[in-house]
């Protein structure tokens, strides 16, 4: 069976799996590095640039349109949860 999607329903996906792996991404850090960094300061710079690594990759793939596209798609699905 042959199901075609639309860009907007594949962006929506793509951005769905890509959240997934880094939030697991960021999963692993806080469990690993937690063991060792007492300060927490270190772990959360880590995080914040794994965050912003992965963040700047999804937008370089999806071209800063579709991405713009994609962010208000989720707004007027969930405000609550689409970053400012």
């Amino acid at each position: 069976m042959i199901v075609n999607l639309s860009q907007a329903e594949l962006d929506d996906s793509f951005h769905l799996a890509y959240f997934q792996c880094e939030a697991a991404a960021v999963e692993v850090v806080r469990r690993v590095l937690g063991r060792f960094d007492e300060d927490k300061t270190n772990r959360d710079i880590l995080i914040n640039r794994i965050c912003e690594a992965l963040h700047e990759v999804e937008v370089k793939h999806m071209g800063a349109e579709r991405y713009a596209a994609l962010m208000e798609r989720l707004e007027k699905r969930n405000p609550d949860e689409v970053p400012s």
